[in-house]
């Protein structure tokens, strides 16, 4: 065996943008990264060293909760954001949060102009110097997959934008080849926000968007010279796999049962005067549906937090009370709390007859496992994207405009179908993760002309 492909040869890869395993769709995605990434480096002779920069910037404790259950995905370590999405301000009110935000800004700007100053390192925090010496030794930075390089043209959108493209944005200044795998991106709404995305698309060694729309969308924001770097994949987490459920949750799940996801949502690129009407319309056809399974198809449902956090309007048990509170004291209808892991929840949505998902990734999880779903679109691309990949566009349906009568037949549909269904499904999902293992060795491939090793 050459050097090229000699066990000691170190795959260096810090991943950024991390976020918490409060959501499981993130956590699925890395650790289907991971997975398929670490596979893909042994067949070629290498060793995989991931490492993970959070947005977050807190203590230890802080990065110890948010990645409780994934931490093992990450043999090179955990760091902390060099420019927080979330700050986490312990006291004060609004004027300091603003302050202590221009602060990071300011510093993170100085950062950017000037990587290599050592003057700026120490304005720094000691997690944050970390950090950047975990930068100085990468052999490539990536994005990892998701829906976060989206705007509604608003200022705080442009700094959120700002935020998650940072990071990369870092490594293209320190000469680091940079990529992003797995992407939803777009709508971008705004001159100056597009421009700032498509600077940074521009010096990406590899783009790798998870569904047709995003990549038509990036192709229209570059010049045609860097179309080559293009690539259609398959979000990472259909590369999980699926995990034992306590015992305490198997023993009180209904024989036959749907699943269920719902989720907060405040229609933040609709009119404003319309946003309250529309999420109770999405709650009340959501009730609709769930009083239709336990009174027509004489079927249990569950209803499982996909996401529990990091942030209130992220918690999905919200949600789950806001529909509680609808359907009142409904027979049949169980409401889950658990904080499962996302090879938990694939454990889970396998045990269901259908899953009706508004959390995407709670749709992936469920079609992995070989269940049928019914998906509920709520922002950008990704879910009718994904849906029409599989051939599956037939069961979506937009947040937006749900009737709940078009999302009861939809979902009587697929229940009546449901034998076949699950029959396309186990000829379907299986070359998927064929090709997902393709797409990560092509990557160990495209590393291998960069410098890999610290």
């Amino acid at each position: 065996m050459n050097d090229q492909h000699s066990p000691q040869n170190t795959v260096s890869v810090l991943l950024v943008n991390g976020w918490s395993d409060d959501n499981k769709g993130d956590a699925a995605i890395v650790e289907g990264f991971s997975r398929s990434m670490s596979r893909a480096a042994e067949a070629e002779g290498h060793r995989l060293e991931l490492s993970l920069i959070s947005n977050f910037s807190g203590p230890n404790s802080e990065m110890g909760y948010h990645y409780r259950h994934t931490k093992n995905a990450y043999p090179g370590g955990v760091y902390a954001s060099l420019l927080p999405v979330n700050l986490t301000v312990p006291s004060g009110g609004v004027a300091t949060k603003a302050l202590r935000r221009a602060l990071q800004l300011l510093i993170a700007t100085l950062l950017l102009a000037l990587p290599r100053s050592r003057l700026i390192a120490r304005l720094l925090s000691e997690p944050q110097r970390r950090t950047l010496e975990r930068f100085h030794g990468a052999g490539v930075v990536a994005s990892k997959g998701g829906h976060i390089f989206a705007s509604n043209g608003s200022p705080l959108s442009l700094v959120g934008l700002f935020s998650n493209l940072y990071p990369l944005l870092l490594a293209q200044r320190l000469s680091i080849p940079t990529g992003i795998y797995g992407q939803s991106i777009g709508p971008v709404i705004g001159a100056n926000h597009r421009k700032l995305l498509s600077r940074v698309l521009k010096r990406m060694r590899f783009v790798y968007l998870r569904e047709p729309t995003s990549v038509e969308y990036v192709r229209a924001l570059l010049p045609t010279a860097h179309h080559t770097r293009l690539k259609l994949v398959w979000d990472t987490a259909f590369s999980i796999e699926s995990a034992p459920l306590p015992e305490r949750v198997t023993a009180k799940l209904p024989e036959r049962f749907v699943a269920l996801t719902v989720r907060q949502w405040a229609f933040p690129f609709d009119v404003p005067g319309r946003r309250n009407a529309l999420y109770e319309a999405y709650l009340s056809a959501i009730a609709h549906v769930v009083r239709q399974v336990v009174t027509e198809l004489e079927t249990d449902v569950v209803v499982v937090p996909q996401v529990i956090g990091p942030t209130g309007l992220e918690n999905d048990l919200t949600a789950q009370d806001q529909l509680k509170a609808r359907l009142g004291e409904q027979n049949r209808v169980h409401y889950l709390h658990d904080d499962f892991t996302a090879g938990q929840l694939m454990n889970l949505y396998g045990r269901a007859t259908l899953l009706i998902g508004t959390r995407f990734h709670s749709v992936i999880l469920a079609l992995a496992a070989g269940t049928p779903a019914v998906a509920i679109a709520y922002h950008g691309f990704k879910t009718r994207g994904i849906m029409q990949m599989l051939g599956l566009e037939q069961y979506v349906l937009d947040i937006g405009a749900l009737d709940r009568e078009d999302l009861w037949q939809r979902v009587l549909a697929a229940y009546g179908e449901r034998e076949a269904y699950a029959g396309y499904l186990s000829k379907r999902i299986p070359p998927i993760a064929k090709d997902e293992a393709e797409t990560a060795r092509q990557v160990v491939d495209l590393l291998g002309s960069e410098r890999l090793s610290p």
